[in-house]
């Protein structure tokens, strides 16, 4: 995704996700992608697909985060609210700016 081929990109993790379907990182980078591309309901699946993969509280914090922006994308605008809180309170630093400019309460 460096060079900003995210078609690419969504090819790629969609291959790593056939033959692993519980690689957290390929939804995540896949999820990111399609939010790029202003598909956020994609964007949006691959993120629920991630927490419930995800043990891992560093990489749900992340998973909230980006979650927010496909909700944000789709117009629910409570529910990225919502998720920046959630990734705020895990510690994620990234939610803490968000959340300060996007008019959240």
């Amino acid at each position: 995704m460096i060079l900003k081929n995210y078609e690419a990109a969504i090819s790629d993790y969609t291959a790593v996700i056939s033959y692993k379907p519980d690689m957290i990182f390929a939804y995540i980078s896949r999820g990111s992608a399609y939010n790029k591309l202003k598909k956020f309901k994609e964007g949006l699946s691959d993120f629920n697909k991630a927490l419930s993969l995800s043990p891992d509280q560093v990489q749900s914090q992340e998973i909230y985060n980006n979650r927010g922006w496909s909700k944000k994308g789709l117009g629910d605008d409570a529910g990225a609210c919502d998720d920046w809180k959630q990734s705020k309170r895990m510690g994620n630093e990234e939610a803490k700016l968000i959340l300060k400019n996007s008019g959240c309460k």
